[in-house]
């Protein structure tokens, strides 16, 4: 689910360096808000693979299956064009 202030098309900060290398005359407007968009997932692993006892924090999440769970997040800006 998206919940973002405008509808519209947005672009990361990334992208608009990208396109200014093709074209110069592309540039963000001085006081541009950005708003920050978060991508997360649930990484299962087991608990004898890849991961050290040692590096667990205590408590471990563990699902019914015996994995540890982990949530891996992105998080990166993006501005209304």
């Amino acid at each position: 689910m998206l919940l973002f202030p405008t509808p519209g098309e947005y672009i990361t900060f990334k992208q608009i360096k990208t396109l200014q290398k093709s074209n110069p005359s592309i540039k963000l407007k001085k006081g541009s808000k950005s708003n920050m968009v978060v991508f997360w997932k649930f990484l299962d692993k087991n608990k004898n693979e890849d991961i050290k006892e040692s590096e667990l924090e205590l408590p471990v999440p563990v699902n019914q299956k015996g994995k540890v769970q982990f949530l891996d997040t992105i998080r990166y800006f993006i501005y209304h064009v």
